[in-house]
């Protein structure tokens, strides 16, 4: 399994623009082809970028917020047992 390298966090957002551009294009292509039209298919596409860039922001933060609250009430409980661990404390 290769090592991440997070000194270079510009690399790991060109891998992802390039995998969500993958990804999408997988989705636009067999719609667009089912249209008639060039206009028509390109007004699919440009529709279908207005709504996917709104759409993947939202699911990223309902993905993100859970963690980043564990994270941080994770990092808070280890203060707290830290702090009673050097202050003989009794906690009913």
């Amino acid at each position: 399994m290769p090592s991440a390298d997070y000194r270079k966090p510009g690399r790991s957002l060109l891998d992802g623009l390039t995998r969500g551009m993958a990804g999408a294009a997988a989705l636009v292509v067999p719609t667009a082809a089912g249209v008639n039209s060039a206009p028509l298919g390109f007004g699919d596409i440009v529709l279908f970028g207005v709504g996917s860039v709104p759409g993947r922001a939202i699911l990223s933060a309902v993905i993100a917020l859970p963690l980043a609250c564990a994270a941080f009430w994770r990092l808070k409980g280890n203060h707290g047992r830290r702090a009673r661990g050097a202050v003989p404390i009794d906690v009913p």
